[in-house]
């Protein structure tokens, strides 16, 4: 549901929930730079937390645009 809803706004802009392209639409931040920066939260941080940063941020998005 969360991907078909992103699908629907940004076509073939999302990889995995559309995160990082819908964070790209919002800032004009390039999508590889937010994709690299999850990266790199994910291996230098905390993989459970990056995990729940990341799906919290998906949600959030998801739920600002209606």
């Amino acid at each position: 549901m969360l991907i078909r809803d992103y699908e629907d706004k940004m076509p073939g802009s999302g990889k995995l929930l559309g995160t990082c392209a819908a964070l790209e639409a919002r800032t004009g931040v390039p999508a590889l730079a937010w994709r690299l920066g999850a990266l790199a939260a994910l291996l230098l941080v905390s993989f459970k937390l990056t995990i729940v940063v990341y799906c919290i941020g998906a949600l959030a998005l998801r739920l600002g645009r209606r």
